[in-house]
């Protein structure tokens, strides 16, 4: 049988399409989302899935595994009383889900848009999803019946205080406090005029709030509406975290500092005033806030996790654990979703790994070493169920398949 050379081209053509895709899913790494804890159950997604897992801590068996088809669960589950809320689908084809924890059986599903890391944030009956990939979009829904109560555009929701949402808008150029029934702005100020500023904020229980982005640091007093200070920090993003009246900052990556050194500071709350800082050269910068405990700052960055004293910055512990992006305070330690994927409990005062959960088998996962993230080592995984069937390098699968693409050439 002869083949026209169009023929052969489109054949070829094809199989390249389909070796580059399977090393391309190879070697992407797989993330698990920071996990949520309901009574002895953890609850987690993984990035690139579609599914919700609850996992018993002592046994590490499913409870129960909710899907929402081929829609992606990349956010954290905000767990309040027996529901769990999450974000689920890509660009178009999304749902704000409420789950019962009890027994992973969706309690509404609303349609949606776009996608977005960031997990939902509670206002008494109103659920706020902050949706943050194409669309840039802050969605509310009725608690109860998922019914969407309001939306704002190009709106990034940085936290709750109260019944106050406080809210970076028009591509970050001001930040806003919301009502979180209607949407309404109630204040608003300058913030960043950055591309690309990717602001995080915190905020004390009297509601102080200091918000940081790419070239700036505010400080907002969300109960009377104004402003206390700013400081310009150039090409640096400082992240910050606040303990009552103890204002601590890490380096945040930016343009200016994607993988560069990571650094803690201390800075006077009043004022703004920098009071210590302490560099940190051989790791990187982080995506996410340090966490506070007594007499003791841990900073999660995507090479490793380590922990200071507060008031000298000496170094108590450090761990290498892959990627990881957030993390879940319990009193004495920290749950964190890293690549792998795996779920890891960490000892707050030692740094040892508590608890652990690994979908697959440990020696498939490298650890990130210093200033680097934790990847796969570029294996493919072919699954039956839960259970791998086959492993396979990306190159072996793009070897095989123009071997097979020759010999057919061969034959024909």
């Amino acid at each position: 049988m002869k083949h026209s050379h169009a023929t052969k081209l489109l054949l070829f053509a094809a199989l390249g399409f389909a070796a580059c895709s399977a090393f391309a899913t190879s070697v992407m790494p797989r993330q698990y989302s920071t996990p949520a804890l309901y009574g002895d159950l953890v609850l987690f997604s993984q990035f690139t899935g579609s599914k919700l897992y609850a996992i018993d801590r002592a046994t590490k068996r499913d409870v129960w595994v909710w899907s929402c088809g081929c829609r992606s669960v990349r956010t954290t589950p905000t767990v309040a009383g027996d529901v769990a809320f999450i974000w689920a689908g890509g660009c178009k084809d999304s749902r704000a889900c409420a789950i019962n924890c009890r027994t992973g059986v969706s309690i509404w599903e609303t349609p949606a848009e776009g996608y977005t890391w960031e997990e939902a944030r509670l206002v008494e009956d109103v659920v706020i999803f902050p949706v943050t990939c194409e669309t840039s979009e802050i969605n509310a829904f009725d608690r109860a019946t998922g019914r969407k109560l309001w939306v704002k555009k190009d709106a990034d929701l940085l936290l709750v205080h109260g019944k106050d949402l406080l809210v970076s808008k028009d591509s970050d150029s001001k930040l806003v406090v919301l009502d979180p029934l209607t949407g309404a702005e109630q204040f608003s100020c300058p913030f960043s005029t950055a591309e690309y500023a990717e602001p995080q904020a915190d905020c004390n229980d009297a509601g102080i709030a200091v918000a940081g982005c790419e070239g700036s640091v505010l400080a907002l007093d969300i109960p009377n509406r104004k402003e206390l200070w700013r400081v310009e920090t150039g090409k640096k993003r400082l992240i910050p975290a606040l303990d009552g009246d103890s204002l601590f900052l890490v380096t945040g990556r930016s343009s200016g500092n994607n993988y560069g050194s990571q650094s803690l500071e201390l800075w006077n709350l009043a004022n703004g005033s920098r009071e210590s800082k302490v560099e940190f050269q051989e790791l990187c910068a982080s995506y996410t806030k340090p966490v506070l405990f007594d007499g003791m700052v841990i900073v999660p960055t995507p090479g490793q996790i380590f922990a200071v004293e507060r008031e000298t910055g000496k170094e108590i512990w450090q761990v290498s654990i892959g990627g990881s992006y957030g993390t879940c305070r319990t009193p004495d330690s920290i749950y964190v979703g890293t690549t792998g994927p795996r779920v890891v409990q960490i000892d707050a005062k030692t740094g040892k790994t508590l608890w652990s959960y690994d979908v697959d088998r440990p020696q498939d996962v490298e650890q990130g070493g210093p200033g680097c993230e934790g990847s796969e080592s570029g294996l493919a995984r072919f699954f039956g169920g839960r259970g791998i069937v086959l492993v396979l390098p990306g190159s072996v699968l793009v070897v095989v398949l123009v071997i097979v693409a020759m010999f057919w050439w061969k034959r024909r």
